[in-house]
């Protein structure tokens, strides 16, 4: 995808525009953005989400009352509202993980980094359904995909919060501006900007495109502890120790020493952008998770070798992050130390391949003919569910 190339379903503008005026600044909607895509098909229709609110990984939530009742999933057929009944709503995350074409819609938005983008929730909703007025800590892409919606937005608003009901619903709420959206029409909400949405029929069916962001203190966590982890007890040891002439005080050359001790155990960059990547990369609890491969190293080799179409495929909540060379997938680096450079660039650039395709075909099965590390890499991505064989 180019950055400079005028996109539909940005109304006409690029991403390096999009990302300059919009991203993080102001919100932006465009009409029809996916009008005639939908009219074709749905990435997910209204028999498809409601058979999938008995999922029993995903997160379901139905809403009832502007967030006074909620009932968390899976539902059963009968919890399910009919379609003209009012006043609730259905949301379902993480549903790029479980449907394919769900993962597929979101290829529209790897303009930004896959290490940003979180999932695709889908709503459905009946008259006057919703959640409530409420405020994301994160960037929103709200497509509608069926029936109708007005969203409204506050960017001054009071926080106070609704007491004693289980969503965070603000209490005191005064929209500002109101769009109406039909199927296809998409709002950019940057984070911390009030929102409401109200369905205007029934069977309204939203699209949210949602985003992880970053979180500094759980990353430092783990870098600590990973640390920590590696170097063991340092002990402690002060043969340079004198006699203690104000006995109430902590001698100079000690604090100094245990200070520099104590650095000794902190992490160093490389050490936090390790665990920037391994973080980036895990899975969302609420992921439909894959299952792990069952296969031996050697059973894994035969099949990708001899296979009816001698390949890989990505299973759709597979998460792939790469950065300088290193490698994370689903909240685990892999381990790469026994390619020769030549063979972990090729292997980088199939992976990197292989989060557009969703599959591999031949090239993976050359390799692993080729060289043993290169099959041992791939079948750590085997083992840990995130490729299945052809």
């Amino acid at each position: 995808m180019s950055p400079h190339k005028p996109l539909p379903w940005l109304g006409q503008i690029s991403a390096n525009v999009f990302m300059r005026d919009y991203w993080q600044k102001r919100p932006l909607f465009v009409k029809g953005a996916f009008r005639s895509s939908f009219q074709k098909e749905l990435p997910l229709s209204e028999a498809a989400f409601r058979a999938l609110c008995g999922h029993p990984e995903l997160p379901v939530r139905l809403v009832r009352g502007a967030g006074e009742t909620l009932v968390n999933g899976p539902l059963r057929a009968s919890q399910v509202p009919r379609p003209r009944s009012r006043d609730w709503a259905i949301l379902i995350q993480q549903v790029n993980t479980a449907v394919p074409s769900a993962r597929d819609f979101l290829a529209h938005f790897r303009f930004l980094p896959d290490a940003r983008l979180e999932d695709l929730m889908v709503s459905l909703a009946g008259p006057q359904g919703g959640i409530g007025p409420h405020v994301d800590t994160y960037d929103v892409f709200l497509v509608q995909a069926a029936g109708t919606r007005d969203w409204s937005i506050a960017e001054q608003f009071d926080p106070t919060l609704v007491e004693d009901i289980p969503l965070r619903v603000l209490q005191r709420y005064q929209p500002e501006q109101v769009f109406q959206c039909e199927p296809g029409d998409l709002l950019y909400l940057p984070p911390n900007i009030a929102h409401h949405g109200v369905a205007t029929s029934a069977g309204c069916m939203t699209y949210s495109v949602g985003f992880r962001a970053p979180d500094p203190v759980e990353i430092a966590d783990e870098a600590v502890g990973l640390r920590l982890d590696d170097i063991g007890e340092l002990g402690w040891s002060d043969p340079w120790l004198t006699p203690a002439a104000r006995p109430w005080e902590v001698p100079e050359a000690m604090m100094n020493a245990m200070v520099q001790a104590a650095r000794r155990c902190l992490p160093g960059d490389e050490d936090l952008a390790r665990s920037a990547l391994v973080t980036l990369s895990r899975l969302h609890p609420g992921a439909h998770w894959p299952a792990p491969g069952q296969l031996s190293l050697r059973a894994f080799r035969a099949r990708l070798q001899r296979g009816p179409r001698r390949g890989l495929a990505l299973h759709p909540g597979a998460r792939v992050i790469q950065y300088r060379g290193q490698l994370a997938v689903n909240g685990e680096i892999i381990d790469l130390s026994a390619l020769k450079a030549s063979e972990r660039r090729i292997l980088l650039k199939s992976v990197a391949r292989l989060t557009t395709d969703r599959s591999l075909i031949e090239e993976a099965s050359s390799w692993a003919k080729r060289s043993e590390a290169f099959c041992q890499a791939l079948y750590q991505l085997y083992e840990i569910g995130a490729v299945q064989l052809l």
